[in-house]
């Protein structure tokens, strides 16, 4: 399962380094495109990061229709939280334009919704031979805390696991 929520990762981490190379975020000292994952981080004693994509993985499950198959079709459910407090410039006017513009990035990014599933332990990384896939992300409502807006977006991966049950 890892390798896939890896791939998924990295996936969006590289697409939005090109949709928006300026979207970035500095995370344990290093400067890269704001997308993580909250399970990979050091525990964050602040609030976390603004205008920024966090990756949470839920419950996973085997899909019903793959029934009694040696390697069954899994599903993970993912939630991707984000927010903003708009800019200072703007005196934090901005926020519901910046929050529609992270909305906008986070469906470029997942689309298309899928992606090959490789082994990022080892450098270079090698393929799978399989692809991950996962659904349109539903975006939640809007909630407004603290002078942010903050959303979370959820979709769920399919995949095949690496090895038989």
């Amino acid at each position: 399962m890892q390798f896939s929520k890896d791939s998924f990762y990295m996936t969006l981490r590289s697409r939005l380094a090109t949709v928006d190379p300026a979207r970035t975020i500095t995370l344990d000292g290093a400067l890269r495109p704001a997308v993580y994952v909250v399970e990979n981080e050091v525990v964050l004693a602040a609030s976390p990061p603004s205008e920024a994509f966090a990756i949470s993985f839920g419950a996973a499950r085997v899909v019903e229709t793959s029934g009694g198959a040696r390697r069954p079709l899994l599903a993970l459910d993912c939630d991707i939280s984000y927010q903003t407090a708009g800019s200072d410039a703007s005196l934090s006017t901005d926020r519901g334009r910046t929050l529609a513009a992270l909305d906008l990035e986070l469906l470029q990014i997942c689309s298309p919704p899928y992606a090959a599933k490789q082994n990022f332990t080892v450098t270079p990384t090698v393929s799978l031979g399989t692809q991950i896939l996962w659904q349109r992300p539903d975006l939640g409502a809007v909630e407004a805390v603290s002078g942010q807006l903050r959303r979370t977006a959820k979709t769920t991966m399919l995949f095949y696991p690496e090895m038989d049950f």
